[in-house]
């Protein structure tokens, strides 16, 4: 890692996964391009990127962003998602592996927050547990990091996770909650929630 970033990181409020966010993501985005290194701050630009532009890393060959924190959550993230996919698609009674972006690779620390999430009828209270997981993910991996250049990306992850619950909680989060709730669904997705 190297950086050492003392000030900034003991100047950031505390984070909960209740709480409200203590600043906005563009604040954050400033306090980071003032305050780290160059090649610190290029890693975060490639994490603000879309997804598209960060290889996922596949364990052992030495693909990925070359900072091991950062690989372990793309790996993480990738796989929790193909996984949530899976579930998905195999609840509908629809071919998993159409919907799948790369290959499948196991998450064991998802897969029951995953199936308990489906199982749950509240939209909400079902991307409450999603956020939840990968919210303890970052927990264990920022285990040891506390004023380095990996305590500011899993900040960075977390201040996400608190964005996207305050824009749940919006009044557009409402209408587009409201919306969702009253799409149709084809017939083969009634038929397998039926099932």
């Amino acid at each position: 890692m190297g950086s050492s970033y003392y000030y900034f990181v003991a100047s950031l409020p505390l984070l909960s996964f209740d709480g409200k966010m203590p600043m906005t993501v563009e604040v954050f985005r400033e306090d980071c391009r003032r305050l780290l290194s160059g090649d610190h701050y290029a890693l975060m630009e490639q994490l603000w990127a879309p997804d598209e532009i960060l290889p996922v890393p596949v364990p052992g060959t030495g693909t990925g962003a070359g900072n091991r924190v950062l690989d372990a959550w793309l790996h993480f993230d990738h796989g929790f998602r193909n996984e949530l996919a899976w579930y998905r698609a195999d609840h509908l009674n629809k071919d998993p592996l159409k919907y799948l972006r790369g290959a499948r690779t196991l998450v064991s620390s998802g897969a029951e927050d995953i199936q308990r999430a489906l199982k749950t009828g509240d939209l909400r209270e079902a991307e409450k547990i999603l956020s939840k997981a990968r919210w303890q993910f970052l927990d264990e991996l920022g285990m040891g990091h506390y004023y380095d250049f990996a305590s500011v990306f899993i900040y960075y992850l977390k201040l996400e996770i608190l964005k996207c619950h305050q824009e749940y909680g919006s009044p557009e989060g409402r209408n587009r909650l409201r919306e969702i709730k009253t799409m149709p669904l084809p017939e083969s997705c009634v038929m397998a929630k039926a099932g």
